[in-house]
């Protein structure tokens, strides 16, 4: 059986979705979701730095729906090198790398 290819999706992936001011985006975006993403051929992943840069929008609807992407659709998290050391007890290395 063949391994699924992995993908990193960036905030600005998750942001397109609802991007009503580029149409054509939006829409490819929407595909791709639907077509890749909800059908899980590709393992799909995202970062604390992804989720952190959500939190700091101050749009709170499109936060909000942005938020519930990563729900909906089960995309899983990377575990960054920061996370890692602090995992393991290294905070001063983890936090020279931030």
């Amino acid at each position: 059986m063949l391994r699924k290819s992995k993908i990193y999706l960036d905030t600005s992936v998750i942001s397109f979705l609802y991007a009503d001011d580029a149409p054509d985006k939006r829409d490819i975006t929407i595909d791709f979701f639907r077509d890749f993403i909800r059908t899980a051929i590709y393992e799909t992943y995202i970062s604390d730095f992804v989720v952190a840069e959500i939190e700091n929008t101050t749009d709170l609807k499109h936060k909000q729906r942005m938020l519930s992407v990563i729900a909906d659709y089960n995309i899983s998290f990377l575990v960054t090198v920061q996370q890692y050391y602090k995992e393991i007890g290294l905070h001063n290395k983890a936090h020279s790398i931030a």
